[in-house]
């Protein structure tokens, strides 16, 4: 079954590459926690290497949270943008695809962030999914009462003006 929708196939290209990038950092977690017990005194490389590591996904977790904080506010401009010239359907299923986007990415950039053990991220990440979803419904209502709003206004201005 082909997929019709070119955002559809958008949005499921990103989470899927958000998915296996969280995979590989927690797949580097794990090594890092089975290496801590390693660290002595008598080793302060491997200190300095863990360091360096935990460092470098701190900082790939701060750009991948504001390249997703552009791309989600990109893609709300784009569903208002779409609400006022398509019909109200298309703009709903994009605001759907939002809020699931947003939900993925930003418990996958603030668990990775915020946490040094595997198991506080999985909470943070469970946390933090169900407080998105809970704002993605609050931005799915308040996105249909903007296009409904919108297109009241343009179809009012239409008829006064044209």
């Amino acid at each position: 079954m082909a997929v019709r929708d070119p955002s559809l196939f958008l949005l499921l290209f990103q989470i899927a590459s958000r998915v296996s990038v969280f995979s590989i950092i927690l797949l580097f977690k794990n090594l890092l926690k089975e290496n801590e017990w390693r660290t002595s005194k008598d080793c302060p490389e491997l200190d300095e290497q863990i360091t360096m590591i935990r460092a470098t996904f701190s900082l790939l977790s701060l750009f991948l949270s504001l390249s997703l904080s552009i791309s989600l506010s990109l893609f709300l401009f784009l569903s208002i943008y779409l609400s006022i010239y398509l019909s109200l359907s298309l703009s709903l299923s994009l605001s759907i695809y939002l809020s699931i986007y947003s939900c993925l990415s930003l418990s996958l950039s603030v668990s990775v962030c915020l946490s040094r053990s595997i198991y506080l991220s999985i909470y943070l990440s469970i946390y933090l999914s169900i407080y998105l979803s809970i704002s993605g419904v609050i931005e799915l209502y308040l996105s249909i009462y903007l296009s409904i709003y919108l297109s009241i206004y343009l179809y009012i201005y239409k008829s006064i003006y044209f």
